[in-house]
């Protein structure tokens, strides 16, 4: 199948699962931002593979890393509009956050003490770790245990 093919089938796959859950524009935004994401993953993904491959092997550990950080952030954004009650909520919602992200404000402005929010980062960091550790004893590499977890 070649790039364009498989790109578009992606995009219709996508759309198409936001249009299943539910007849809003807000559930075809959440379907078309994870079909783009993906196809923009697999279009930058040569480009991607050199980038990390350059920077050596210690960079090639903390890749899967990033990646899961990237991954997050990706599929919370798109998250918005699905939740949100409408497109207008959803920009509403971006929009306070991109604000609050450009005023350089400490974490406590928008609710969260710094402590807290470091102990939350660590739980989730616990929490990925904890969902592994079945994996880990079967002689995997940290790569191999990452893809399957």
């Amino acid at each position: 199948v070649g790039s364009w093919r498989l790109a578009t089938n992606l995009m219709i796959v996508f759309l198409v699962s936001g249009l299943w859950h539910g007849a809003n524009w807000t559930y075809i935004v959440w379907g078309g931002l994870h079909g783009a994401f993906m196809v923009a993953a697999l279009a930058t993904s040569q480009v991607r593979d050199r980038i990390w491959g350059s920077l050596g092997p210690a960079a090639l550990r903390v890749r899967p890393f990033v990646a899961g950080i990237v991954t997050f952030h990706l599929v919370t954004i798109a998250w918005i509009s699905f939740r949100a009650a409408s497109l207008a909520d959803a920009g509403t919602v971006v929009t306070r956050i991109v604000a609050w992200a450009d005023t350089g404000q400490p974490l406590s402005v928008a609710g969260f003490d710094s402590v807290e929010f470091v102990l939350a980062i660590a739980f989730v960091a616990m929490l990925e770790r904890v969902q592994r550790l079945p994996l880990i004893g079967k002689g995997l590499s940290g790569r191999e245990i990452f893809q399957l977890a």
